[in-house]
């Protein structure tokens, strides 16, 4: 099955579910949008999704279902190296937390990443010109076009200019509860470690393994009144080889986010959340690979029956073009 065709029907089966029951009026999650930053070299980076302080019961599974669409059109050129990401990449995954004790929990993810043309060039220009944004450049490009290529020196150091997809890297987590006994405020502590699983010829993988550590929060207390909950968290991601760029490579990456939810009907939130992490690579003048990054979401979490929790939202660059330029982000969440 063509990767678009796939894409739109799962759009369509999740809307479907949505419409289909009646909302429930169980109790609300509070955790953030579950986005990583999906720029095509970004995402092979072990960067850990965004999640809150709340972990899982003792017992507890939670499940989670993901699609990604990540639209990009950026590009650049410095003293001898040239960068151009044009096209789109989907990010798959099936994402699993188990409480296996109180205040511990077990997680793993597992990603499937599809590079393809621009199917949402269109759809994207006209969202741009309906808020007043540049897209004249947008509108240049082909609807068949994928060029993902950096050269530097004369040297094409990696290039995807043809469909392709495969399984992505790996990912583990342990995380622990630093707060007992409280209601309202959650903090811990995440570890993770991403295997290379992932294929750095297709840029499904990076080809190393990172780990990663986090303090996440969640602060429903504050300003409970207006029934908003705040949520961000904290951390290094410590890349270990790799076979994209590695002499540019840096040593450590900061990441975080910051968001809050709305929560004004108790099966609806409405939710807003900025992600960011450090620069990639050493010794480039290109700013998708050495400039700090930055994406804003914004978007819905609808309760459904028998505790299923769909998340809906809309990522964009709105600051710098150094993450894509729209992602569509869409999470089906039960808890078992």
């Amino acid at each position: 099955m063509p990767v678009g065709l796939f894409r739109r029907q799962f759009f369509c089966i999740v809307t479907g579910f949505s419409l289909l029951f009646p909302a429930s009026a169980a109790a609300f999650p509070d955790a953030p949008f579950f986005t990583r930053h999906l720029s095509p070299v970004s995402q092979l980076f072990g960067i850990p999704p965004a999640e809150g302080g709340r972990l899982s019961g003792k017992g507890d599974l939670d499940v989670r279902l993901l699609a990604n669409a990540a639209n990009s059109y950026s590009g650049g050129s410095g003293a001898g190296e040239s960068l151009s990401f044009v096209g789109e990449s989907s990010r798959y995954e099936l994402a699993l937390r188990y409480g296996l004790a109180r205040g511990v929990e077990l997680g793993i993810d597992l990603p499937w990443i599809t590079h393809q043309p621009g199917y949402l060039n269109d759809l994207i220009g006209d969202f741009h010109d309906l808020f007043g944004l540049s897209s004249e450049m947008r509108k240049t490009v082909e609807d068949d076009e994928i060029h993902y290529v950096y050269r530097r020196g004369g040297v094409t150091r990696f290039s995807v200019t043809e469909e392709t997809d495969g399984p992505g890297d790996i990912s583990m987590y342990l995380a622990v509860s630093l707060l007992r006994n409280t209601i309202d405020r959650a903090l811990a502590l995440r570890a993770g470690v991403k295997l290379p699983t992932g294929d750095p010829n297709r840029l499904t993988g990076s080809g190393g393994t990172e780990y990663s550590l986090r303090l996440t929060g969640t602060d429903a207390a504050s300003l409970a009144r207006w029934r908003i909950t705040w949520v961000g968290g904290a951390g290094i991601v410590i890349p270990v080889g790799g076979d994209i760029l590695p002499e540019m490579q840096r040593d450590v990456i900061g990441t975080g986010f910051l968001g809050a939810a709305w929560r004004p009907l108790s099966w609806l939130a409405l939710k807003a959340q900025i992600d960011f992490h450090s620069p990639l690579y050493d010794d480039s003048g290109i700013r998708e690979l050495a400039s700090w990054s930055q994406q804003v979401a914004a978007g819905f979490t609808f309760s459904l029956p028998s505790r299923v929790y769909w998340d809906l939202a809309v990522t964009e660059n709105v600051f710098e073009e150094t993450s894509p330029d729209v992602v569509l982000h869409s999470v089906l969440r039960r808890t078992f």
